[in-house]
């Protein structure tokens, strides 16, 4: 059961992001977020795919292949809704309400691609002390085409990776600062 374990823990993590992404593609009306979001849900269609192979191969009673079926849907769906509200990013017409919503909440989505000025270029999240320094939480890199969700101390930086962090909008000012290489010290 090795590989459902980690398929449906990619699956959670994908969705989780993908809610964050959706919204922050929506605030920003960001039709690349948008676009992010969309490719993350095939991964989660693909995990759910090979998920339910497996599951179908291993030997475990009816009501715990149906809980895992259950649960790798209701993931999935999840990353459907993000999707859908993700699309809605490109609307010909979006109402102020929503944006006053989404800046007025108290976790904003930050996403900010690291500059070769940035303090964080070539450096661990430990080593630059992230959350202490800016009270932001990073919950996401990319790297080229690839995604991180087991983001820790020891989780390398580099130039041009895109940052998904959660923060405060004191967090978001600062951490963008440092980001884009305004703030040269640690």
């Amino acid at each position: 059961m090795g590989n459902i374990k980690e398929n449906i823990l990619k699956m959670k993590d994908l969705s989780e992001l993908m809610i964050d992404l959706a919204y922050s593609s929506l605030l920003l009306q960001d039709k690349r977020i948008s676009a992010e979001v969309e490719k993350m849900y095939t991964q989660v269609i693909t995990l759910e795919k090979e998920t339910l192979r497996i599951i179908f191969k291993i030997k475990v009673n009816d009501e715990e292949r149906i809980f895992f079926i259950e649960f790798a849907d209701n993931v999935r769906e999840i990353a459907n809704i993000a999707v859908q509200i993700a699309k809605q990013a490109s609307a010909p017409e979006f109402p102020s309400i929503i944006k006053d919503i989404l800046t007025a909440t108290d976790k904003r989505i930050i996403v900010k691609k690291i500059s070769k000025e940035s303090v964080y270029a070539g450096k661990t999240i430990g080593e630059v002390k992230v959350s202490t320094f800016t009270k932001a939480r990073i919950i996401a890199i990319k790297r080229r085409e690839d995604w991180f969700f087991s983001i820790n101390k020891l989780t390398l930086m580099e130039t041009d990776d895109t940052l998904v962090a959660v923060g405060s909008y004191e967090a978001e000012k600062l951490f963008n600062e440092y980001v884009a290489g305004k703030i040269k010290r640690i």
